[in-house]
């Protein structure tokens, strides 16, 4: 185990410290051992979120759509009224090229946060590319 996950080793107990070895992975693009790192980190609940977004990122980063579609909908699940991750969703989905099911989460989105203006900036950027 230590030889596919050393950075347990340079830091077996800093939660802040194993998120800043993740960054310095993504930094370096070394999106495989970033994604690894984090699926390793075990969270409370508050972070699970934000952890879960951050490999949906990476898995989206690296061309894994299906995997970045499938990170959403267990994200979604557990926070069904966070807008950020459906946001996150509607971009994935248009990296698929499926515009009206993007536009259609963006449209949930609006509705929970009506003053967000990534959301609407995300509607009216897929409402271009139908």
């Amino acid at each position: 185990m230590a030889e596919l996950y050393p950075h347990k080793l340079q830091n077996p107990t800093g939660f802040a410290q194993q998120l800043q070895d993740v960054e310095a992975a993504v930094a370096r693009y070394d999106l495989e051992n970033a994604d690894r790192m984090l699926e390793t980190i075990n969270p409370g609940p508050v972070q699970c979120s934000d952890i879960l977004q951050r490999r949906i990122d990476i898995a989206l980063t690296r061309g894994r759509l299906g995997e970045a579609l499938a990170r959403c909908n267990i994200a979604i699940a557990n926070e069904p009224d966070n807008h950020f991750v459906l946001i996150k969703k509607a971009t994935v989905l248009r990296a698929m090229h499926r515009h009206l099911d993007a536009r259609a989460v963006l449209k949930s989105a609006q509705a929970l946060a009506p003053n967000d203006f990534g959301a609407r900036l995300a509607l009216a950027a897929t409402a271009e590319a139908q």
